[in-house]
């Protein structure tokens, strides 16, 4: 099994590549739709798929971008929806806050 399987679709045919907050550059190998996150069944799009990453990074400005809701509260944020469904909550640890998904490696979004 690979790390893909996460994805309803994939789009294995985008390459390209976004720095992290290292400065340094990985390479994206796909881009599609999640339907697994921590809380359930919900459907994200835009997903990157970059299998070099040992854990899911969240890019909160293009959530925001893209009318997602983040509220932090009590050492934990809980992402919305456009429509003001809750996709998942999630405890602050390390001072970070890791997302566990259901299966591993995912980036969201890259800016248009």
């Amino acid at each position: 099994m690979t790390h893909d399987s996460i994805f309803k679709a994939l789009d294995q045919t985008y390459f390209s590549k976004v720095t992290i907050g290292n400065g340094g550059h990985v390479d994206v190998k796909g881009k599609g739709v999640v339907v697994e996150t921590p809380s359930g069944i919900k459907y994200i799009t835009n997903v990157l798929f970059v299998p070099e990453l040992s854990q899911s990074l969240l890019s909160m400005d293009q959530m925001l971008e893209r009318n997602y809701s983040l509220f932090f509260k009590n050492m934990s944020y809980t992402i919305f929806d456009p429509s003001g469904c809750e996709l998942m909550s999630i405890k602050m640890r390390d001072k970070s806050f890791p997302v566990e998904w259901k299966k591993p490696l995912v980036l969201f979004w890259k800016k248009p």
